[in-house]
C-alpha cells in the first residue's frame, strides 16, 4: 500500500522552531513499495524529490540532563517532551527540501506566503491550511499523504537510523541548518539540507 506523509524539521531547537516549522513550513514524507534510495513524484510542473529513510528503534523525547543549563523557556518545552521512550518505526521517504511555493501554488491555485519565490518554502500557513493541501494533494496524485507523527519527524531529524545526536537537526550550531533571525536577514531562504538529504 503507498502511504505519504508530510513533515518538517527540527529536534530540541526549541519551542519557537517549532511552532515556525509547524505554522510555515511543510515537509513531504511518503512510504512506498519497493524502496529505492530515492523517489520522485510529479505534480504538474513540479516535482516531488525524496530520500529513503530506513526505519529503526530510537528513543524519543528528553532526560533531566536536558535540562541543565537551560533557560526557563527551553525548560519548560524540554519537560513536555519527557520521560523519553522507545519507538520503534517502519521505513518512509522524506522531501529533500520543504514544500516550495512553486509546489504549493500548483495544487492550492493561489500562494499564501508574504515573501514569493517558486523555489522558496511556503510560508504563513495555518496547520488547517496544511490539512487541506494534503487533501488537495491527495486528490491531485491519487496517492495517500498525511501529516507525520512527532516520531516520525524526529527520526528524520536526527539522521534516520545514524541517530545523530545534535543540538539541532544536523548539527550543534544553529546556523549550519537553519536560517533563523541571526542569519536570514529578515528574508525567506530556501531550506538547508539535514543529516540525511
Amino acid at each position: 500500500m503507498k502511504e505519504l506523509l508530510f513533515s518538517k524539521y527540527g529536534k530540541c531547537f526549541g519551542l519557537l522552531l517549532g511552532i515556525w516549522i509547524v505554522a510555515n513550513s511543510i515537509i513531504l514524507w511518503v512510504r512506498y513499495e519497493p524502496n529505492p534510495d530515492t523517489l520522485e513524484v510529479t505534480v504538474g510542473k513540479e516535482k516531488l524529490k525524496m530520500v529513503l529513510v530506513k526505519g529503526g528503534t530510537f528513543r524519543l523525547g528528553e532526560t533531566e540532563a536536558a535540562l541543565v543549563g537551560e533557560t526557563q523557556f527551553a525548560t519548560k518545552w524540554l519537560k513536555e517532551q519527557m520521560p523519553q521512550h522507545r519507538v520503534t518505526l517502519s521505513d518512509y521517504y522524506i522531501g529533500v527540501c520543504e514544500v516550495t511555493q512553486g509546489l504549493w501554488k500548483e495544487v492550492m491555485k493561489n500562494n499564501p506566503s508574504k515573501m514569493k519565490g517558486d523555489n522558496l518554502p511556503v510560508t504563513d500557513v495555518s496547520w488547517y491550511d496544511a490539512l487541506q493541501f494534503v487533501e488537495a494533494l491527495n486528490l491531485r496524485t491519487k496517492l495517500n499523504f498525511r501529516l507525520p507523527t512527532d516520531a516520525e519527524w524526529v527520526y528524520a531529524a536526527r539522521s534516520g537510523e545514524r541517530q545523530e545526536h545534535y543540538r539541532y537537526a544536523g548539527s550543534d550550531v544553529l546556523y549550519d541548518v537553519a536560517w533563523a533571525k541571526g542569519n536570514a536577514e529578515k528574508c525567506v531562504h530556501a531550506g538547508l539540507p539535514g543529516g540525511i538529504g
